[in-house]
C-alpha cells in the first residue's frame, strides 16, 4: 500500500532525472527489497547534489558550485574505483552552504551508514547483510525527501541575492507589472514551490521597499515595489501566519517619518490590507498619525476607510500623482464613470494656470470620448467659472477639440451659456 505522505513529497520533486531515479527507490521499497532501497536512496540523493549544482553552475553562474563539481570530478577521474567523491560531495556542499544545511548533512550522513551497511557484508559473525526495518527505511526516504529531494537549488539567501540581482538587471526591460509578473512566473514561481524560500524573499524586498535608503535601494525600489506586489498577490494567504509570527520586525522595517516610503507603503496596503491589520497596534497608530499630518496622504489612504468612494469623492489630493492614482484606482476598483467624475471635479477645483494645463492634460484630455453629454456640460460649467481655466495658457489650443467631441455627441449643443469657453 502507497505511503500518502511519500506519494505528496515525491510529486514536488522537480528535477525529472531524480523523480526518474526515485521511483525506483518506491518500487523496491513497495516490494519489499529493502535494502535495495535504502542503496538506491543513497545514489538518488548523490545524483540530486550534482544536478543542484549544474542547475546552479549554469542558470545562476554560481563559480562556487561549478567549483565543487571540478573538485569532485577531479577525485573521480584520478581514483574512479574509489568512493571518496562520494563521500566528499555532500561535505563540500554543506561547508559552501549549497544544497545541505547542518540537519540535511546530519541525517544525509546517517542514511550513508545505513547504505554502507546494507551494501557491503559483515565480516564478524554470521556475515550475512544488514536487514533494516520498514519503518527506518521509510524515516530515512521522508527525510531525504523533506529535506534535500524537494528543495530547490539555491538556499534562501542564495536565492534572495539571485533574485534581487535579477531584478536589478531586467528592470528596464520590463515595461510593465504584468511583463514583469510573466517573466517572475515563469522564471522562479513555476520553479520553485518552497513557500519558505518566498517569505525570506518578502521581508528583504519589505525593508529594502519601506525602510533602507541608499543609493542601491533608491535606484531600484519601482521595481523591488512590484515584485513585492506579485508576491503579495501570489502568496499572502500562505506567508500572512509568518508575517502574524514577525509582525514586530515587520513594523521596524516602516520609515512611517519619510514621506515617500510612507506613500509607498500606503499604496501597498490599499491592495493588501490583511499586512496593515497584522502589524502591532502601536505601529498602526504611528503610521495613522503620520498620514493625518498631511491632506494628501490622507487621500492616498484609501486603507484606513471603510467607504473606499465616498473616501475619494471628499479627498482633497494635492500632488498629480496622488490624483492620478486615485483616478486609476476608481477605474481598475469602481468604474469608470466614477473615475471620470473625479477627474472633473479634479480638474474644476484648479487652482492655477498651470495646475488647470496640468489638469486637462492628464485627467480630461485623454478622455474626451469618454465623457457624456451631462459631464461634458459639468466641464464646461467649470470652465466657464473658474479663470484658472479660461485663462489658462494651453486653453485656445484645446478648445476645438472639446467642442467638436461635443458636437459629435450633439451637433445642436448649445454654447451660449458658457461664454468664457471662447469664440470657437
Amino acid at each position: 500500500m502507497n505511503n500518502p505522505i511519500v506519494e505528496r513529497l515525491k510529486s514536488q520533486i522537480q528535477e525529472y532525472r531524480t523523480s526518474e531515479h526515485f521511483r525506483e527507490v518506491l518500487s523496491s521499497y513497495y516490494t519489499g527489497n529493502l535494502r535495495s532501497a535504502v542503496v538506491m536512496l543513497y545514489a538518488t540523493v548523490i545524483c540530486d547534489m550534482i544536478y543542484k549544482l549544474e542547475k546552479l553552475s549554469s542558470e545562476f553562474n554560481d563559480a562556487r558550485a561549478q567549483q565543487i563539481l571540478d573538485e569532485v570530478e577531479s577525485q573521480w577521474e584520478h581514483n574512479p574505483t574509489s568512493p571518496d567523491w562520494e563521500t566528499s560531495l555532500p561535505k563540500k556542499c554543506w561547508e559552501s552552504h549549497k544544497i545541505l544545511d547542518a540537519a540535511s548533512h546530519s541525517n544525509f550522513e546517517s542514511l550513508q551508514k545505513l547504505r554502507h551497511l546494507c551494501a557491503h557484508p559483515a565480516m564478524k559473525g554470521n556475515r550475512e547483510l544488514y536487514q533494516p526495518s520498514s519503518e527506518i527505511v521509510l524515516g530515512h526516504i521522508v527525510n531525504m525527501l523533506q529535506e534535500i529531494l524537494t528543495k530547490p537549488a539555491l538556499n534562501s539567501k542564495d536565492f534572495v541575492d539571485v533574485f534581487l540581482d535579477d531584478l536589478a538587471t531586467v528592470k528596464d526591460q520590463m515595461i510593465t507589472i504584468d511583463s514583469l509578473r510573466r517573466y517572475l512566473i515563469a522564471r522562479y514561481f513555476d520553479k520553485y514551490d518552497d513557500v519558505a524560500l518566498f517569505y525570506s524573499l518578502f521581508k528583504s524586498l519589505w525593508k529594502l521597499v519601506f525602510h533602507l535608503t541608499n543609493e542601491q535601494c533608491d535606484e531600484n525600489r519601482e521595481v523591488n515595489y512590484d515584485a513585492l506586489l506579485i508576491i503579495g498577490d501570489k502568496y499572502s494567504s500562505l506567508i500572512i501566519d509568518r508575517f502574524d509570527k514577525d509582525k514586530g520586525l515587520f513594523a521596524n522595517h516602516i520609515a512611517a517619518d519619510n514621506d515617500d516610503l510612507l506613500r509607498l507603503f500606503i499604496k501597498y496596503v490599499n491592495i493588501h490590507i490583511e499586512f496593515y491589520e497584522h502589524l502591532p497596534e502601536d505601529a498602526r497608530i504611528r503610521i495613522v498619525s503620520n498620514i493625518n499630518s498631511s491632506e494628501d496622504l490622507k487621500a492616498l489612504a484609501i486603507f484606513n476607510s471603510s467607504n473606499h468612494l465616498d473616501h475619494i469623492r471628499k479627498s482633497k489630493p494635492q500632488r498629480g500623482d496622488t490624483i492620478l492614482y486615485l483616478s486609476n484606482y476608481l477605474r481598475e476598483n469602481i468604474n469608470s464613470a466614477e473615475s471620470l467624475d473625479f477627474n472633473i471635479e479634479q480638474y474644476g477645483d484648479s487652482g492655477s494656470f498651470d495646475q488647470a494645463d496640468w489638469r486637462y492634460d492628464n485627467l480630461i484630455g485623454p478622455y474626451l470620448k469618454d465623457f457624456t453629454l451631462e459631464q461634458w456640460k459639468r466641464i464646461l460649467q467649470y470652465t466657464n467659472d473658474n479663470g484658472q481655466i479660461y485663462g489658462r495658457r494651453k486653453a485656445d489650443l484645446t478648445y476645438r477639440a472639446m467642442k467638436n467631441v461635443i458636437l459629435s455627441k450633439d451637433e445642436n449643443f448649445d454654447f451660449t451659456p458658457y461664454r468664457s469657453f471662447g469664440s470657437i
